[in-house]
This record gives C-alpha cells, sequence and structure tokens, in this order.
C-alpha cells in the first residue's frame, strides 16, 4: 500500500486541480487485475481449444502484422476525440476479444483473424492512450524515475493475487468462468473512465515527423533499444508460459509465472527508479547482461527448480533495463512529442515481434530458437548502447575541443 500511496503523491500533483484523475488511476487498477486473471493463459487456451503450437504462433504473427499500423490510427484518433475515450474504445475491444475466446472453437480461422484483430486494437488504443497521459502526467515532475518505478509497482502489485484466482477458477469452473469474471472486471474498469470529466486529454500539439522525433542519436538508442526489449518480452510473457504448459501440462504451472515475478519485483521497482537517475544506462548493460545468461541457462539446463529460479532472476532484473528506458523515453517524449513518444514507442516494441513469429512460422523446434532469439537481441542491446554512447562521448569531446 506504501506503493500506490507514493505512486498518489508523486504522479498526480500536476492534476492536483483535478480529483478526476484519481479515476484514472482506479481504471489501471481495475484493468490490470482484470487481465492477470486471464492474459498469461490465452496461448492456454488456444492450446486446450484445439490448436496446435504453429497455429498459436501465426495468430501472433497475424496479431503484432495488424498491431505495428493501427498505432497510428489511435494516434490519429487521439487527437480527434482524446486519449480518454481511445482507452475506452480499447477496453470494449479487450472484453469482446475475451468473450469470443470463451466461445472459440476448434480450426475457425476467420473467428481467429477477428480475434488477432481485436487483440491490436486493444493493444493500440488503450495502451498507447495510456502510455500518453501517463507522460502528460510527468511533465512537473522532477524525478521522472520515481513515478515510473511506482507505477511498475502499483502494476506488480495488482498482478500478484490475480494469476492464482484465475487458474482456481479456471481449474474449478472451466474457461467460460474465466472468461466471465474478466469480462466482468473489465467492464468496471470502464466505470471510472467515464466519470472523468474534467481533466483535458485532447493533444493540441502540431504533429511531429518521423525524421524530426528520431534526429536525436538519443532517440534512436532508446528506440532501436525498446524495440530488441519487445523480443526478450514477447518470447518471456508469451511463448515462455507456453513452454511451460507444454513440459508440466498443469495450469498451475502457468499461474505461478507471472506470481513470481509480480512478488520478486514489487519493492524492487522502487529501489530501481531510485537508482535510475544516476545509473540508468549501466542498469541497462548489466540487466541485459543477465538476464541474456538466464536464456542461456534455460536452453541448456533441463530442471524444474532452475527453470522457475531463472523466473524469479528474469522477473527482479527486467527492472533494470525496464524502467530506465521507460524514463528516457518519458523524458523525450516531454521534450518532443507526448503523443508521438507514445505511439512510436508502442509500435516499435511490437515491431521486432513480426520477423521473430514469421521465421518460427517456418520451423518445428520454435521454444529452443525463441530463447536463442531473446538472449541475442539482449546482448545487441549492449552493442547499441555502448557503440552509441561512444559515438555520443566522442563527438562532445570534439566540441569541448573545439570551444577551447
Amino acid at each position: 500500500m506504501q506503493l500506490i500511496h507514493f505512486y498518489h503523491r508523486h504522479h498526480v500533483h500536476r492534476f492536483a486541480k483535478h480529483p478526476d484523475f484519481y479515476f484514472f488511476e482506479l481504471a489501471i487498477w481495475l484493468h490490470t487485475v482484470a487481465r492477470s486473471f486471464i492474459a498469461v493463459f490465452v496461448p492456454i487456451l488456444l492450446y486446450k481449444s484445439g490448436y496446435s503450437i504453429s497455429n498459436i504462433i501465426l495468430f501472433y504473427l497475424i496479431f503484432n502484422s495488424i498491431d505495428v499500423p493501427l498505432n497510428f490510427v489511435a494516434d490519429h484518433l487521439m487527437r480527434k476525440i482524446g486519449a480518454r475515450k481511445v482507452m475506452i474504445l480499447g477496453t470494449f475491444a479487450t472484453i469482446t476479444f475475451f468473450v469470443l475466446l470463451g466461445i472459440l472453437p476448434p480450426a475457425h480461422w476467420p473467428l481467429l483473424i477477428v480475434l488477432a484483430f481485436l487483440a491490436a486494437i486493444y493493444d493500440t488504443f488503450f495502451w498507447v492512450a495510456h502510455i500518453y497521459m501517463f507522460i502528460e502526467a510527468n511533465r512537473e515532475v522532477h524525478d521522472t524515475g520515481k513515478t515510473v518505478s511506482a507505477l511498475e509497482g502499483v502494476r506488480r502489485l495488482a498482478s500478484v493475487i490475480g494469476p492464482l484466482i484465475g487458474a482456481l477458477i479456471f481449474i474449478t469452473m472451466g474457461k467460460v468462468s474465466l472468461v466471465i469474471a474478466s469480462v466482468a472486471i473489465f467492464t468496471l474498469s470502464i466505470i471510472p473512465l467515464f466519470k472523468m470529466r474534467h481533466v483535458r486529454d485532447i493533444p493540441d500539439k502540431r504533429k511531429v515527423s518521423f525524421r524530426e522525433f528520431f534526429s536525436s542519436d538519443r532517440e534512436k538508442k532508446d528506440y532501436l533499444s525498446l524495440s530488441l526489449w519487445g523480443v526478450h518480452n514477447e518470447v518471456d510473457g508469451t511463448l515462455w508460459p507456453l513452454f511451460i504448459f507444454t513440459l508440466f501440462g498443469t495450469v498451475e504451472s502457468v499461474a505461478i509465472v507471472p506470481v513470481i515475478v509480480s512478488l520478486s519485483t514489487i519493492l524492487f521497482s522502487y529501489i530501481a527508479g531510485k537508482l535510475t537517475k544516476h545509473y540508468g544506462t549501466r542498469m541497462i548493460l548489466v540487466g541485459s547482461f543477465i538476464i541474456a545468461c538466464m536464456w542461456i541457462l534455460r536452453l541448456t539446463l533441463q530442471n524444474t527448480p532452475l527453470y522457475y529460479a531463472t523466473v524469479f532472476l528474469v522477473g527482479i532484473f527486467s527492472l533494470l533495463v525496464a524502467i530506465p528506458l521507460d524514463v528516457n523515453i518519458t523524458a523525450g517524449g516531454l521534450k518532443i512529442s507526448s503523443l508521438s513518444a507514445s505511439t512510436y514507442r508502442n509500435a516499435t516494441s511490437m515491431l521486432l515481434r513480426i520477423p521473430l513469429y514469421g521465421a518460427l512460422t517456418l520451423l518445428v523446434e520454435v521454444f529452443k530458437v525463441s530463447f536463442g532469439v531473446a538472449a541475442s537481441s539482449l546482448f545487441v542491446i549492449i552493442f547499441i548502447i555502448l557503440l552509441i554512447n561512444s559515438k555520443i562521448n566522442m563527438y562532445k569531446t570534439t566540441n569541448s575541443s573545439s570551444s577551447n
């Protein structure tokens, strides 16, 4: 609860004259709880509905291919109707997605493609709008690392109990009951958004061109790193739970994964946020290296306790990468364009998932290959950061010498 109070103190003081912003926080909390009920089980539900691993890989390829361009539709809609209404549309999309998932029959590809489209609408509409509002909320905050880490802690806290309750409902009452429970909370999460009446959420700044937004080496470094980080996130969040389920064959074995991650990171997220201001780059380098080593361990050693130990360690060290990246992107968005930052953030995080799933559709052994790709993407992050930082430092040295 201290994290929640901390988040309130540091995140919403800019909106103190608009108490409605507390409705926004409540909506995010309820939304996170609803998703934690069922999100980790989506590939499992597809698998148990009769879809093969290759079918599931193809589904995610279609979803990500629709998702990337749809981010710019969300950008356009937000300029027309505002972030709050776009978030509501995204929530309706995910409610429809889970209702249809609950009745999905085997080998029904037309419906599966509709599900991919709905998932893309949710991911783009809800997250672009949500990130935009978060960036704007940091406009007068001096230590962005604290607010990013506090929000991460609140999300993790909401994710601790959800998977366990979701697994219990899934095991005892079945897929349909799990969907009904999740949809009910998603519906509740919309109500606070309708209550917000005074916060202006329509971007009023001019649209920034792609070239202008990425004119700085820092922006290129941050968004390239985020895109590669998205590969790790996808393998760890989607393919790793599916691998665990195919290995152990129980819902409980999958449900424990996000619980371990959440428990291991709730308090550490606060510490990571405080360190980011002074050690952000080092944190990304160390976190990327250690997580890459965890993927290599998963590839080389077949041991159940080790698998869950790596889940714990990856959960902790992922904060060393995720929080500094979010802080950098938030800071850059405040200087250039909050809406462009939220749009490019979501689009770039999804971009490299398209070639990932495209390659996996051609392979039989999808898990080991994807684990290797995840490790490689983290090593590339290290290379990019060292290369661009070296270029930036060289430029500073040259300018300093010429001025003297």
